[in-house]
């Protein structure tokens, strides 16, 4: 339910998608539990080159050069033996965008401008979500906050199809008119059978994050609880959301009052000091769960210690990032902390449900 692909292929200093996801772990890619992700772009660099040119619209390189690195679909076993990763990378069709700003930047940055371009990227790419937004008040002034809760309300505004787009500046995508687009004018990144623009009847999945304590949880839910109504006074009949690892407090109001919302949790519920995220796994239904890797962080416990293969360069290293098919290892942790015979399979199978009713609209 949510990945940082472009960040992930960084990480794993990969030249494309496709290698960065033959370094994940053996064993997690062994169960192949991910068939789909959505990519979350909430970092200010990827959005706007002036904050950072190299990494603006690193998306579009995802599925670059393809065929380089082919060694790195290769592992050796214990006695040095070449072994085949069990794993097929996901295509362009697999990968559904969602654009954010992330609340730890948002008093770094020109809100107006940025929340112009999430609304152009969103229209451009047909994405799916919005986010990673909310609130991080672990260490903002006021001044921090009221910027926080500013971008917050812009991105829920691009939810509901509401805010203005960036246009195209002539300096910046020269090659822009070569690209392909359907029928509406957006780029082809997937299939053309995409979901309709967003609107507040039909409002885009919102990805949200609380960082932050009590007063952080309390904006983010009653900045959710107005976007909702305003949806609702529109007509529409969802209005859905994913919260992101949040404190039990926060997933218990959400679950409790707004129905369409989804409770995740990530590679951290192994953690064994993240007492929280275990009550939350606990407390979530099955039926509104769902597991978001937030590659390449959030690494779960059992990659500690582990090495993979270098990217291009050879030589092993030290696992030091998560990988979307680590989700395998977070259910199998939701699995036992629920107890009563659940097992890992139900728990994947489970998110998957939810995952494709709230971001695709696909019925159970």
């Amino acid at each position: 339910a949510c990945a940082h692909l472009a960040r992930l292929a960084q990480t794993a200093r990969a030249s494309n998608l496709s290698n960065a996801w033959s370094m994940g772990d053996l064993a997690a890619l062994s169960c192949a539990p991910v068939g789909a992700v959505v990519n979350a772009t909430c970092d200010v660099e990827a959005l706007d080159p002036a904050y950072g040119a190299s990494a603006y619209r690193a998306w579009e390189r995802l599925f670059g050069d393809e065929g380089e690195d082919d060694d790195d679909d290769e592992d050796d076993d214990e006695k040095g033996t070449k072994q085949r990763r069990p794993t097929r990378p996901p295509t362009r069709e697999d990968v559904y965008h969602a654009f954010g700003i992330h609340p730890s930047r948002a008093a770094e940055i020109d809100a107006t401008a940025l929340v112009k371009r999430v609304a152009r990227f969103v229209w451009e790419t047909n994405a799916v979500a919005v986010g990673v937004v909310g609130c991080d008040f672990r260490s903002a002034d006021e001044d921090a906050r009221t910027a926080q809760l500013e971008v917050l309300a812009g991105c829920m505004a691009v939810a509901r199809g509401e805010a203005e787009k960036a246009g195209t500046d002539e300096n910046e995508n020269a090659d822009e008119e070569e690209k392909k687009t359907n029928g509406n004018g957006r780029v082809s990144t997937r299939a053309p059978e995409s979901l309709a623009p967003a609107t507040p009847v039909h409002p885009l999945v919102l990805l949200l994050a609380s960082l932050g304590g009590d007063d952080a949880d309390d904006a983010v839910f009653l900045a959710f609880a107005k976007h909702r109504e305003t949806c609702v006074a529109a007509g529409a009949s969802k209005i859905p959301a994913v919260f992101l690892d949040p404190s039990p407090r926060l997933a218990s109001a959400a679950l409790a009052t707004f129905p369409d919302a989804l409770v995740s949790v990530s590679g951290a519920v192994t953690h064994a000091k993240n007492v929280s995220l275990l009550e939350v796994a606990f407390d979530t239904p099955l039926d509104r769960i769902a597991l978001a890797s937030e590659a390449p962080g959030k690494m779960p416990t059992q990659l500690v210690g582990r090495h993979r293969r270098g990217g291009g360069g050879g030589g092993a290293h030290a696992r030091e990032w998560s990988h979307p098919a680590s989700l395998a290892f977070a259910a199998e942790k939701v699995a036992e902390v629920k107890g009563r015979g659940i097992t890992a399979e139900e728990v994947v199978a489970a998110a998957a449900r939810n995952a494709r009713r709230a971001f695709l609209g696909t019925p159970e």
